[in-house]
C-alpha cells in the first residue's frame, strides 16, 4: 500500500494527545486547523523521533497501530483513516508515495 509522510511545509503543535494544530507554511495567510480525537491520533502516528520527525510511514502499519490503540480491526477504520489522509494530502500537510524506496528512507542511515 501507499506510504505517507508529514510535508516539509507543515508546521504542527501537539498540544495534547487529543489535539494537534497544523499550519501550512507554503500558503500565505493560511489559517491553522485543529485535528481532534481520531484525527490527532492519526497525525501522532505519523510523527517520528527527534532526528527524523517526518519519516515515511506505510499505510498498513499506520492502520495496525491505530487499530490496536482503539481495540478494533484495521479494515474497520481504513475508510475513515484513508479519507482523512487524502484530505490532509490535498491541503498540503502530507506527502504520499507508492514507491518502496520510501520505506528504505525510514531505516538508519
Amino acid at each position: 500500500g501507499p506510504f505517507w509522510r508529514i510535508s516539509d511545509d507543515a508546521a504542527f503543535v501537539l498540544s495534547d494527545p487529543e489535539r494537534v494544530v497544523l499550519l501550512n507554511l507554503a500558503v500565505t495567510g493560511a489559517q491553522p486547523i485543529a485535528l481532534l480525537g481520531t484525527g490527532a491520533a492519526v497525525w501522532g502516528a505519523l510523527v517520528g523521533q527527534e532526528e527524523d520527525l517526518r519519516p515515511w510511514v506505510a499505510q498498513v502499519h499506520l492502520l495496525q497501530q491505530l487499530a490496536s490503540g482503539y481495540d478494533t480491526q484495521p479494515e474497520l477504520i481504513e475508510p475513515d483513516v484513508t479519507a482523512l489522509l487524502g484530505r490532509l494530502a490535498d491541503e498540503g500537510f502530507l506527502a504520499a508515495s507508492s514507491l518502496p524506496e520510501a520505506q528504505a528512507q525510514s531505516g538508519p542511515l
